[in-house]
């Protein structure tokens, strides 16, 4: 059911793109496209601009009945082909019902030469639907792993008929290729402890800490996948807390903390990522370092 909810809520997310100057690109990603009445939503803001320029921390819009602002925090910029990427990372909460839009905030940006002008972003529809307590609160999400979409109905009816119907095939192809003597033992706990390190060895190489963060969890999550037979493709930490021990839950914690806190050094990821390492050589002492081991640049 969440991966179901994750589909839905990727494919619909609200993203808006302005380009109010030469050169200057602004995209704006939402990761939900309803919400209800107390709703922690969070927006992610890149603007695109050529080398020299820069952005001063912009203050948060004034709270209204529709929104209130309860952070606006700039990252490290990233460079990119042509110029540089800044992004902030904004979450606001709903306040009131209704069709609604994300308030404006005007991003100070400042020019090569020393001119700083208001670059506006925001404006896009988001619906508030309701008042309802009778879902669990919604973290906010600025990375790939937007929150479930708490909405019921003929959609997923029919996902949920397709996704039976995706199940049913693979099922039958399971029973054909078995066989036909086609089916490969699964790998052992050695061989996922491996490639887990293998994995976490090669993000190392990640400049970025946020990605360098989404890298290591992506190898712990797999590892997890392989030695409980679990479904990890869209699980949080919260969910594996029966399938595996609380170790590996709590590096999974860690790097999840890392990947959306406001304020993140790349050199506390690494930490994380070599207990991670620590901790599968540990768990299955027979897996072997690949031939990146003990890089950790």
């Amino acid at each position: 059911m969440r991966t179901l909810a994750l589909l839905c809520v990727a494919l619909l997310a609200c993203a808006g793109e302005e380009a109010s100057l030469e050169g200057i690109q602004t995209r704006l990603f939402v990761d939900r496209t309803e919400a209800q009445v107390g709703d922690a939503i969070g927006v992610t803001i890149e603007i695109e601009t050529p080398v020299g320029f820069r952005l001063e921390k912009p203050a948060p819009p004034p709270p209204d009945e529709r929104f209130l602002t309860e952070s606006l925090e700039p990252l490290e910029p990233l460079e990119v082909p042509g110029g540089t990427q800044h992004r902030l990372l904004w979450t606001v909460r709903a306040r009131s019902v209704g069709e609604h839009r994300l308030p404006h905030v005007d991003v100070p940006l400042v020019f090569p030469d020393g001119r700083t002008q208001p670059l506006p972003v925001g404006g896009v529809p988001l619906p508030v639907r309701s008042v309802s307590d009778e879902l669990p609160e919604r973290d906010a999400y600025f990375d790939i792993r937007p929150p479930p979409d708490p909405s019921s109905g003929p959609v997923w009816i029919l996902i949920a008929a397709g996704v039976g119907g995706l199940g049913a095939l693979l099922a039958l192809s399971f029973v054909v290729a078995r066989r036909r003597g086609a089916v490969e033992p699964p790998p052992s706990q050695e061989v996922l402890a491996r490639e887990a390190i293998e994995a976490i060895e090669a993000a190392l190489a990640e400049p970025e800490p946020r990605a360098l963060a989404s890298g290591v969890g992506q190898a712990l999550y797999a590892f997890a996948a392989g030695c409980f037979e679990i479904d990890t493709a869209s699980a949080v930490p919260e969910d594996l807390e029966t399938h595996v021990d609380a170790r590996l839950v709590e590096l999974l914690r860690d790097l999840d903390r890392a990947r959306f806190g406001p304020t993140l050094r790349r050199e506390s990821v690494l930490e994380t990522a070599r207990t991670a390492r620590a901790y599968l050589h540990s768990t299955v002492p027979g897996a072997e370092r690949g031939p990146a081991a003990g890089a950790d640049d």
